[in-house]
């Protein structure tokens, strides 16, 4: 399998309610499933994990605006997309999902 699907959940903090569809359209578009109105979970590969984080950096500029995009398995989770600064560098994830 050259091209795997990571399960991943994306979420998002705006007051702009314009950005805020525009997030959950681009979710939709990626097959990802809502939970909330602003938490979205599902499967998606890296370049459309990619092609997402472009789009909500582009999307979410302002000051008070906050999005995550993290990877739901232990083998990804060094790739979530965290503050640094804020979070620190987990190199082993702090709890395991079990399926």
């Amino acid at each position: 399998m050259n091209n795997p699907r990571i399960k991943t959940a994306t979420c998002w903090e705006t007051r702009n309610w314009r950005h805020a569809r525009q997030a959950a359209e681009w979710c939709r578009n990626f097959d990802l499933h809502p939970l909330t109105k602003t938490f979205y979970v599902g499967e998606i590969t890296k370049r459309e994990r990619a092609d997402l984080m472009q789009n909500f950096t582009s999307l979410f500029t302002g000051k008070t605006e906050k999005f995550y995009l993290l990877p739901l398995c232990k083998t990804c989770y060094n790739e979530a997309l965290l503050d640094q600064e804020k979070y620190g560098d987990y190199s082993t994830p702090p709890f395991v999902i079990v399926n």
